[in-house]
């Protein structure tokens, strides 16, 4: 849950027709659940008919290979006490999409699952392979590894590179 505390942008998951559909939303966590703000629509609807939905939320390194994956599944119910809306107002819920967004949306977390991918030694190769590749034209790109450690530019013998690329 310390990943979710962090996060402002997930995905609604939910199930229209049968068919599911993720749909984003600007999130905050509030009391260890997950709170949207919402309009009229299809997640306001889950909410008011008690349908169970999920809320994922993710952040990744795309140049590492690393991330994080968290989904928190309940039962949608739509903040109806006084106290509880005016706790969500004074929130830090910012939704980007245009429009009022005057109501809003708790996901209990009943189930909370999640995957973290961290850095270990091929992603790290992986990840300066493609953070040198980035830098530019100097060199031929071509590089010399020594087990995971990049040594130098082979087009370029004299340049030594430590392992940001620099």
């Amino acid at each position: 849950m310390d990943l979710l505390n962090g996060a402002s942008i997930g995905r609604v998951v939910l199930s229209l027709n049968c068919i599911p559909v993720a749909l984003p939303v600007n999130l905050v966590v509030l009391d260890g659940d997950v709170v949207f703000a919402t309009d009229r629509g299809s997640k306001l609807d889950a909410a008011v008919q008690g349908n169970v939905v999920s809320v994922q939320v993710d952040d990744i390194d795309r140049i590492y290979h690393t991330g994080w994956s968290v989904l928190v599944t309940g039962v949608a119910e739509l903040l109806s006490d006084p106290r509880d809306v005016e706790r969500a107002r004074r929130l830090p819920l910012q939704p980007w999409a245009p429009g009022p967004h005057p109501f809003y949306v708790r996901v209990p977390s009943t189930v909370v699952s999640g995957r973290r991918i961290t850095l270990g030694p091929q992603t790290m190769k992986m990840a300066v392979e493609v953070e040198v590749a980035v830098l530019g034209p100097e060199g031929s790109g071509q590089f010399e590894w020594q087990g995971d450690e990049l040594l130098a530019d082979s087009g370029n013998p004299g340049q030594a590179l430590d392992q940001h690329g620099a």
